[in-house]
């Protein structure tokens, strides 16, 4: 009987570990899963701030080329659309359609305006739809 006692004790004693294993294996699990998430958020945050940043270093570049344009600012122009198209690239591995519809479509109408004075002058580019956009995907 004693015998009987101690392997039911023993059984039970096992099943209690196993059981705090599982438990603890499903909550590190999920704990990495929120740590992994938030990471993800972070990145996204960061690479949005840097589409819109570069938005902005353009638009004012343009704005200010309405009246006075020269090559080095016609190059300067050129590589900071290049470092867009950049970061852009980056959007595609992770936005939504929606998103990099927007952000492509902006990319489209600045690079379209570097290439005449007449639309550089046509008026502000539109940033809020992008900017709206990005705030949506963020959450």
């Amino acid at each position: 009987m004693a015998t009987k006692d101690a392997v039911l004790v023993g059984v039970f004693t096992l099943s209690g570990v196993a059981l705090q294993q599982v438990f603890t294996i499903v909550a590190s699990a999920i704990g990495e899963r929120r740590t992994d998430r938030r990471e993800a958020r972070k990145d996204r945050r960061q690479l949005f701030g840097r589409e819109i940043a570069q938005a902005r270093r353009i638009q004012r570049m343009l704005k200010e080329s309405i009246h006075e344009t020269n090559d080095a600012l016609e190059e300067r122009l050129v590589k900071e659309l290049d470092a867009l198209a950049e970061i852009n690239a980056e959007i595609r591995l992770i936005a939504s359609d929606d998103v990099l519809r927007v952000v492509l479509e902006l990319e489209d109408e600045m690079r379209t305006r570097v290439k005449s004075n007449e639309l550089r002058a046509s008026g502000p580019l539109p940033l809020a739809p992008m900017i709206d956009a990005l705030k949506k995907e963020i959450g």
